[in-house]
């Protein structure tokens, strides 16, 4: 992939991250539920942002076709 296209990839990713982040917070009251499938509902949120991370870590390892310049997170956004 090109770099354009990884640095793209990798925007969207923050910005679906940035989302999960909202909705978490506003999920905050869930975290000590007694119902148990609030409490599911507030893990999973937790969980995906953790998977996202995990995402953008993949992305900026991810070989640069466009010159050969290779990869690294410093060509990465926030």
């Amino acid at each position: 992939m090109r770099d354009t296209e990884l640095t793209a990839i990798d925007g969207g990713i923050n910005e679906v991250a940035q989302h999960a982040c909202h909705a978490l917070l506003a999920l905050g009251d869930l975290r000590y539920s007694p119902d148990p499938a609030m409490r599911l509902a507030y893990r999973q949120v937790h969980d995906l942002i953790g998977d996202l991370g995990a995402l953008r870590i993949t992305v900026s390892c991810m070989p640069v076709n466009q010159d050969g310049s290779g990869s690294g997170p410093d060509r990465l956004t926030g």
